[in-house]
């Protein structure tokens, strides 16, 4: 139901009572201020002169309305002043129709003042509702004291009086783009990216490249880079709405620096304060120079799609940067992934177990049926590049070396009856990802050189492997050397005889 102190509460539009074709909306301004005092507060809701406090969602949830967000669009975000009363809480708000429109978060108890982006599909005239998400307990976790809900950004966004002057790029002019990143991997926008213009507003999260003082965390070091250190608040300061380079100076009047997007989706600045757990922050990486390419958190729950439509008969080469475990799922667009297992879809494995085991699955996460082969394939400092095909028989899985393609594993498919029409991606168990798109060999492939390789794939050392070669990329060499120590350390003379045999 709607209620403020202008409108009254209108019946639900199914009443009998209501002459239907003479009930109107209200006209309701675009772009209000809305105080918690107008708040309809229902049961286990406590209402209170400066505020509402919010139990967790199955308890009660603050409703307001009318809210109206326009053309789509119209409305570029929601500012919400609230205060965190428990650790661990997210604050969510939906559309009276179950869109959600986003949420703010923070690991410790504050006020605060968050923005949340208003979806561009979302328009017209709507009920809001405000709930409260925490992982245990019944006790109250969030206050809301007022929101609002803003327009667009001008042509032109005036410095902020926190940040540093900086000068922005003239309108008309095409202006750069960086990419945003979810805040942490705990966040509800877990593993999002999205791309922004450099005059727009947005929270800021720092990386330095060593120990800076009190500011500065490292939360997550099974995640996060070795050496690397996050940090959101500056003494009782956070930068809630910033641009692009107000936010490089403030981390660079602190000592650090923007961090890249993988740092970000790595957890390096997560769990550091002024609820940014669940926002969309800056980093510093340019959107042309990872178009194309799939970042995957270190969460083994969340598939990404990747690619385009595919054909239920054809193949799918990418490179891939991951420690360990990088997973891809074929099968069909028309089943959603929400969980690990995903019905009608095949799984392809590489470096599982610690980056000792890849092959092939009937059903994700059918470890008692797959075909595995051994061998450490990935690397999580270089690309390695691998090629799923598919018939209506077979799927096999190959991977590059010296420019040629060598068999993983290969499993029937005639007996299990999956449509495969998309890919999906994942990471976990301890690794994030990085996946793109495979463009195709070099023109030359004899012994080609670093750089070529590079250019296709990213392929370190191609010359090393053989096409014929069993061992795993990179191993070759390295088991050619070993022999050679051995049957030194023997004094035997054939040792160089044998070197010069077994090594390309």
């Amino acid at each position: 139901g709607w209620y403020n102190m202008n409108f009254a509460r209108p019946p639900p539009l199914c009443s009998p009572y209501v002459d239907q074709g003479s009930f109107q909306l209200p006209e309701v301004p675009l772009y209000q201020h809305y105080e918690a005092n107008e708040f309809l507060a229902p049961s286990n809701v406590v209402a209170q002169v400066d505020g509402i406090k919010l139990k967790m969602a199955k308890f009660g949830v603050a409703r307001y309305g009318p809210v109206n967000f326009g053309a789509p669009g119209e409305s570029r975000a929601v500012l919400l002043n609230w205060k965190c009363l428990s650790e661990f809480v997210r604050v969510e708000m939906r559309l009276d129709d179950g869109t959600l429109i986003g949420s703010v978060g923070s690991y410790d108890v504050g006020t605060y003042i968050g923005e949340i982006n208003i979806p561009p599909e979302v328009s017209g005239i709507h009920e809001v509702i405000f709930s409260a998400h925490r992982h245990a307990g019944t006790h109250y976790f969030a206050k809301i004291f007022s929101f609002e809900i803003l327009p667009p950004l001008p042509t032109s966004s005036p410095s902020m009086s926190s940040a540093p002057t900086s000068s922005l790029v003239p309108t008309g002019t095409p202006q750069p783009t960086y990419e945003l990143a979810c805040g942490s991997g705990a966040g509800a926008c877990t593993g999002r990216r999205q791309s922004a213009e450099i005059n727009e507003l947005h929270p800021l999260r720092c990386c330095a490249d060593s120990d800076l003082g009190e500011a500065w965390e490292r939360k997550y070091p099974n995640m996060c880079p070795a050496g690397v250190f996050g940090a959101s608040k500056f003494g009782d300061t956070c930068h809630e709405a910033v641009t692009f380079s107000e936010g490089k100076s403030i981390c660079e009047s602190e000592g650090g620096r923007l961090c890249t997007i993988r740092e970000v989706l790595s957890n390096c600045a997560g769990w550091t304060g002024c609820g940014f757990d669940g926002e969309m922050v800056w980093t510093a990486t340019d959107t042309e120079s990872v178009m194309g390419t799939v970042f995957t958190p270190d969460d083994n729950s969340k598939w990404f799609p990747f690619g385009s439509t595919l054909e239920d008969t054809g193949e799918l080469a990418f490179s891939v940067k991951a420690t360990n475990d990088a997973h891809v799922a074929l099968g069909s667009a028309e089943v959603h992934p929400t969980s690990r297992d995903v019905p009608n879809h095949v799984e392809i494995f590489i470096g599982g177990w610690g980056n000792t085991r890849s092959g092939i699955r009937p059903a994700t996460g059918d470890v008692d049926n797959q075909i595995e082969t051994s061998g450490a394939y990935l690397s999580g400092s270089d690309y390695n590049t691998f090629r799923i095909t598919w018939t209506p028989t077979e799927i096999k899985l190959e991977h590059l070396a010296v420019c040629g393609w060598v068999p993983m594993a290969t499993m029937d498919r005639s007996s299990l009856g999956i449509i495969i029409d998309r890919a999906i991606v994942m990471t976990g168990w301890g690794s994030n990802g990085e996946f793109k798109l495979f463009q195709g060999l070099p023109s030359s492939c004899e012994c080609a050189d670093d750089a070529s390789c590079a250019a296709a794939g990213g392929i370190t050392n191609p010359c090393e492997e053989s096409k014929s070669s069993p061992f795993p990329p990179n191993t070759r060499a390295s088991f050619a050397r070993n022999v050679l120590i051995l049957l030194t350390y023997l004094c035997h003379p054939l040792p160089f005889v044998i070197y010069s045999i077994v090594q390309p």
